[in-house]
């Protein structure tokens, strides 16, 4: 449908597209990653579509506009996790990514840096990779470690999938108020 093909090695990315959630990065640490591709998923809310244009001509500039799919907007997230080979989400600022949770749910290894609430989610070396921002070295490194090894991957993938039923599910969400409640009532 996207015209990536079959047997690609497939990151994405899944937010609004804007500087802080690290879509340039990605970019280039995509770069420096020989036959993988990127799908970025989302849409330039705050620019009009001039922050798109942006990414869109630094992909050409570095050689990967053919590795760089933009996808806009879509409404088959679950979908689309299912088809990467890991989520990235490079941002410099985040509050508690729910598509990490979600990628995680699926058994998707994740690359993502440590800010905001992302670290109760991703363990580093145990539910996925955390890079430090802006870091496209790290980014690249991180990338290049799941993608050559898809034993690491499904590792981190099933554990992630572990960690969100145990500790972000409903009933763990549920469970975790409730012995908030019964301590604040002792």
């Amino acid at each position: 449908e996207l015209g990536i093909p079959r047997d690609a090695v497939l990151v994405g990315e899944i937010g609004r597209l804007c500087d802080v959630k690290g879509q340039r990065e990605l970019i280039h640490a995509i770069a420096r990653l020989d036959g993988a591709c990127a799908l970025l998923v989302g849409v330039d809310l705050e620019r009009g579509g001039a922050y798109q244009a942006e990414l869109e001509r630094e992909a050409d500039r570095l050689g990967v506009r053919g590795r760089v799919v933009f996808a806009g907007r879509r409404g088959d997230v679950s979908r689309v996790l299912a088809e990467l080979d890991v989520l990235a989400l490079p941002s410099w600022t985040e509050g508690l990514p729910l598509v990490v949770l979600e990628a995680m749910a699926q058994g998707r290894a994740v690359v993502a840096t440590p800010v905001g609430g992302t670290p109760e989610v991703v363990v580093d070396g145990e539910t996925g990779l955390l890079v430090p921002p802006r870091d496209v070295d790290a980014l690249a490194d991180a990338l290049r470690r799941l993608l050559d090894d898809p034993g690491l991957r499904n590792r981190l993938g099933e554990a992630g999938r572990r960690r969100v039923r145990e500790r972000f599910s409903a009933d763990a969400m549920t469970r975790r108020v409730l012995e908030l409640y019964d301590e604040v009532l002792r």
